[in-house]
């Protein structure tokens, strides 16, 4: 079985399952697809979407464009779509950006799993050359720019929901964004994060973790 086996035959909602480490990873896996002009921003002042409103025929072309294995992310995002655990989760505060001159590939997004708790997802390594380049440049670099844009991010999305206590997490580099990202986010925010899932991601240098 697979997250998408999970999410096909999983029925219960998290209340009679709580939110556990596979639904971490199948959210994560979930941000490596584009939601440019889908999901709100942080800076909008729209409403969140649900899950199941990004199911549109016009949608799909620009949500898969470049993202590795579409076919089974366009498998994963019927069945969250089709999902009683997933389709009503409501998503905003998506981020992404790529820089060539920084040698940085980041996004991020939010899912509101109900009115206290949201999930963070940090994107890991997508399949454009920054990407992998970024990858490259932590095995010597002792911070790069998508961990700087990760406490960013949450420090603003904590901002703009001041009532939620937050889960974080993500897959490969983005599993590390989650963790440093909470390591050195504003500290007034460190106790409202529940917990934090790195799904495959590399560890840090020794300076770091000093």
């Amino acid at each position: 079985m697979n997250i998408i086996d999970y999410v096909e035959t999983n029925m219960e909602n998290f209340k009679t399952l709580p939110f556990n480490h596979v639904d971490s990873l199948v959210l994560s896996q979930f941000a490596y697809i584009h939601f440019t002009e889908l999901v709100p921003r942080i800076e909008d002042d729209k409403e969140p979407v649900r899950i199941v409103e990004l199911l549109k025929a016009e949608n799909i072309p620009k949500m898969l464009e470049d993202v590795r294995v579409p076919k089974e992310n366009h498998r994963l995002l019927v069945a969250l779509c089709m999902s009683p655990r997933f389709r009503n989760i409501s998503m905003c505060c998506y981020s992404e950006c790529m820089s060539i001159d920084e040698e940085k590939q980041f996004a991020a997004v939010t899912y509101l799993l109900d009115n206290k708790k949201a999930y963070i997802a940090y994107r890991g390594t997508d399949s454009s050359f920054i990407g992998w380049k970024e990858d490259f440049n932590m095995a010597f670099v002792a911070t790069i720019p998508s961990q700087e844009e990760g406490v960013l991010y949450l420090n603003s999305v904590a901002e703009k929901l001041p009532q939620m206590e937050f889960i974080m997490g993500g897959h490969s580099k983005g599993g590390n964004i989650a963790v440093y990202s909470a390591m050195e986010c504003d500290s007034s925010i460190q106790s409202r994060i529940i917990k934090i899932y790195s799904h495959d991601g590399p560890g840090f240098k020794e300076d770091i973790l000093k």
